[in-house]
């Protein structure tokens, strides 16, 4: 029988390079085609301690394979990948540097990514304990999540670079001293994404970044120098709310309660 937590023995699990971790399910902003819907409802947290016996456990069965590819074109090299997403803001988990440091306990190597709403954080300080050891930082950015931030703080339009420009400078400072890459996910239709890509860009400038249209799925492990001061723009990164093209379309998901699966939850 499967142990408590899992939906079958992780023998049965194949093998793969990817790692999607849940820190937090339930989100306030309850924006509009968002798969986690409009919810009143305390959100969830997962806790360091349960994650490291998930890991260990996910270890000791041998299903994470730093040379596993998805196909022959993967362009990645030999790495554990680790994302941070799913049904809620992983940055709301007060905890999340803790999680980090046991993630990077059990791979030290892996390179992780995760993605912040813009939302949940008071101050800069927060958002600079919160992503300690990441490699990567995705911004959600979007039509739908936009709207959903005006509703829930109140934000109207004319102030709503204002709101932006001030979370970049947090995430500009944060990334200077925690090293990692920023980029922006804009999803949405053609005529949202060069909207809000000129936005962006905009808050961008003020905030002090150098923007820049590319992406590159963890592209600081492909050679290229990571820039904290340089924030990359792409329009088509999510391939579903919360998941990246750039994970394993059979990654090992770990969900907020900590049960481990390979399908996406609905």
């Amino acid at each position: 029988m499967p142990a408590k937590g899992l939906i079958r023995n992780l023998t049965e699990f194949a093998p793969t390079r990817d790692l999607g971790i849940e820190p937090t399910f339930g989100c306030p902003v309850a924006c509009k085609r968002c798969i986690i819907g409009a919810t009143d409802a305390p959100r969830k947290f997962m806790l360091p301690e349960m994650l490291a016996e998930r890991l260990n456990a996910i270890k000791n069965a041998g299903i994470i394979n730093p040379n596993r590819t998805r196909h022959v074109i993967d362009p990645r090299p030999p790495g554990v990948y680790v994302h941070y997403s799913m049904r809620g803001d992983p940055l709301h988990n007060p905890q999340l540097a803790e999680l980090t440091a046991v993630v990077r306990k059990a791979f030290p190597t892996a390179r992780i990514q995760s993605f912040w709403t813009l939302t949940g954080l008071n101050t800069q300080q927060e958002l600079e304990k919160r992503t300690v050891g990441l490699d990567e930082l995705i911004l959600s950015i979007d039509a739908p999540h936009f709207a959903g931030i005006r509703r829930l703080y109140g934000v109207n339009k004319a102030d709503f670079e204002a709101y932006i420009t001030e979370r970049l400078r947090w995430v500009k400072a944060a990334a200077a001293k925690n090293e990692f890459r920023v980029i922006t996910s804009t999803a949405g239709r053609k005529k949202e994404q060069a909207i809000f890509t000129a936005g962006i860009t905009r808050a961008a400038e003020k905030a002090g970044f150098k923007a820049k249209l590319d992406y590159k799925p963890f592209s600081n492990n492909n050679g290229a120098k990571r820039n904290p001061a340089e924030l990359v723009i792409d329009t088509a990164i999510l391939s579903a709310p919360g998941r990246l093209k750039g994970l394993d379309a059979k990654a090992i998901l770990i969900l907020h309660d900590c049960t481990i699966t390979d399908r996406y939850p609905e």
